[in-house]
């Protein structure tokens, strides 16, 4: 809703009151709303919100944590994968600043776990859709290199040819044979 991208915006602007403001008026539509992804998306933006929200909030970071932490319910309730990497990398952030690094890096190893879970379906539905394009994605650097290499040259052959040939037909002519 509406809301939600006023409340980003004021908060990536770093416009604290306002986004405060629209999260507050978020909570009256989740009131009314039984949508698990809008409870997943108003705790991960009230969780951004309350770790930059050092102001009058000793207690900062445990609000976060929490609001995080209810994120990562609604998130697993409705699947969402891509949602639940965003919100460990930042619940991460989140436990280096109360240098708490043990939980960090359990959540940073939950989002790799998801990330790498995330390519490999990734790499097995390309490989279902069209093989070639699977095995292009699986290709090495190295492997690339030397693609763009051979067509460069390919490419400097074959401009280095229509250069000569061009170069010669000008001569001849400006150069005319004669023929009797």
């Amino acid at each position: 809703n509406s809301t939600r991208i006023l409340e980003n915006l004021h908060f990536q602007k770093g416009n604290y009151p306002q986004a405060g403001y629209y999260l507050k008026l978020q909570e009256g539509y989740l009131k009314k709303s039984k949508n698990k992804l809008d409870f997943a998306l108003y705790h991960l933006l009230k969780a951004e919100f309350e770790s930059k929200n050092k102001t009058n909030n000793k207690d900062y970071l445990e609000h976060s944590i929490h609001h995080f932490k209810e994120a990562e319910k609604y998130s697993k309730q409705i699947n969402n994968a891509t949602f639940l990497t965003a919100i460990y990398s930042e619940i991460s952030e989140v436990y280096a600043e109360k240098k708490d690094f043990k939980n960090q890096a359990i959540y940073l190893k939950k989002e790799k776990n998801i990330k790498d879970s995330l390519s490999k379906i990734e790499k097995e539905t390309l490989q279902k859709i069209n093989p070639k394009i699977a095995d292009k994605s699986s290709e090495t650097p190295n492997q690339n290199s030397w693609m763009y290499f051979l067509t460069g040259l390919v490419f400097l052959v074959a401009a280095l040819f229509f250069f000569f040939k061009f170069k010669n037909k000008k001569k001849e002519t400006q150069h005319p044979k004669v023929t009797e």
